[in-house]
């Protein structure tokens, strides 16, 4: 991201990528500088805006332009709004009492993915009958 100081800084786009360097005056990026720099694609940029929660500059030929700010706040909105999510319910169920070991699995395995994604849970189990 541009600094803040006058001068550039060196960025790491997502996934290994090659380095970009950019200058401060440089506040507009395209649509695959977007996806270098914070990792969204066309589509999802395409969505936001189609949802209202970003508004593309549009070059003379018509060419999707995003301002830094306005792609800062967005994922910035889109941080704060994981942070209140809360508790994640995790669901397991099995049929019968024969199935107990599979239902402990189920559990284990939520519980395992749940952690590796730093999420607050709550566990609910089942053994019933549809």
């Amino acid at each position: 991201m541009p600094n803040r100081h006058g001068g550039q800084e060196e960025i790491k786009p997502k996934g290994g990528a090659k380095q970009l360097l950019i200058s401060v005056q440089r506040c507009i990026f395209s649509v695959k500088e977007c996806k270098e720099i914070y990792g969204l694609s066309r589509i999802t940029l395409i969505n936001y805006e189609k949802k209202g929660l970003i508004k593309p500059v549009r070059t003379p030929g018509g060419v999707r332009r995003y301002r830094v700010e306005d792609i800062e706040r967005l994922l910035g909105m889109l941080e704060d709004r994981q942070e209140r999510v809360g508790k994640t319910i995790l669901y397991a169920r099995v049929s019968t009492r024969k199935q107990q070991p599979y239902l402990e699995n189920q559990v284990k395995r939520l519980e395992e993915y749940a952690k590796s994604r730093g999420w607050e849970y709550e566990v609910i189990k089942e053994i019933a009958r549809s």
